[in-house]
């Protein structure tokens, strides 16, 4: 497929990102040329402005709960719509410039979601440690092979973008944590052409401009799935827009965890189509 037929999705960057993997995730990701942004309200204003067609980008977390940065976005400028939920498996890596061992790591950088999913690990294995916040993993590994941080939180596929090794592996404190992912577009498309199940108009303000990094990455073929349920569900019932549900983002707590205090756990509702619910199933990234 030539590089100007791709379909051009936005998503967290730099490469290297768990929302990368997400993206390649998908089940067209063969089609896609994956555009690596700053920030989420970057990513998203590239869809706003027809720069991107669609963008993807991580809403809820199964140990933290939901993303903020995801959720703000959503509730502000422009109408999006969430035309597919991604649920991707998180474990996380110690990456490090080679020749790095453990006793010379005094700083660690990560994005501010990754931290307390690794706080014990963190304790255990480096108590003195001072931890950096980054714009993304994949940001923080860049500036490890920079030198501006000892090491980084990142998955541990990042690792040999960026000349790095991995120091310690499959590092969390919670068994099978997973991160929701959400793509979200301006408009509804046909079957055929969506990035998701369903889509439909949201409207035609070309917001605010957005600046995609340097380089940009084509997707290759990864296993995902389809459904449209919980959030999007909401978002997509009777042409609703993605900040009409913003605010209904709930927070969960991985098995053997205590519940924190908040909105009760999402309890799948009915299919805006008549449908009834259809269960996300966890995708891998290749």
């Amino acid at each position: 497929m030539s590089h100007a037929s791709l379909r051009r999705y936005a998503y967290l960057g730099p490469a290297g990102t768990f929302t990368e993997a997400a993206l390649l995730s998908l089940p067209e990701a063969a089609g896609i040329e994956g555009v690596p942004y700053p920030s989420v309200p970057a990513a998203f204003d590239a869809v706003r402005t027809g720069e991107c067609e669609a963008a993807v980008a991580a809403m809820e977390s199964s140990v933290e709960g939901a993303v903020t940065a995801t959720i703000d976005e959503l509730a502000s400028g422009e109408p999006l719509m969430i035309v597919r939920e991604l649920l991707l498996p998180i474990s996380f890596a110690l990456l490090v410039r080679p020749g790095t061992d453990l006793a010379s790591v005094k700083t660690v950088a990560s994005h501010p979601v990754a931290m307390p999913q690794c706080r014990r690990w963190l304790g255990s294995e480096l108590p003195d440690v001072r931890w950096e916040t980054a714009a993304s993993n994949a940001e923080a590994a860049r500036q490890v092979r920079d030198g501006v941080f000892d090491a980084a939180l990142a998955g541990a596929f990042t690792a040999a973008r960026y000349g790095l090794e991995v120091l310690a592996d499959d590092i969390h404190d919670y068994a099978g944590a997973q991160t929701r992912f959400v793509v979200v577009t301006r408009r509804w498309r046909s079957s055929r052409s969506s990035p998701g199940a369903e889509s439909t108009s949201a409207g035609s303000n070309p917001g605010r401009p957005a600046r995609p990094w340097a380089s940009t990455t084509s997707a290759s073929t990864a296993r995902g799935t389809s459904p449209t349920s919980g959030s999007a569900r909401r978002c997509s019932a009777s042409g609703a827009t993605a900040p009409t549900c913003a605010s209904s983002a709930h927070t969960r707590a991985p098995t053997g965890r205590p519940r924190r205090s908040g909105p009760a756990t999402r309890t799948p509702s009915s299919s805006p189509r008549g449908t009834g619910s259809r269960p996300f199933a966890t995708v891998t990234a290749k």
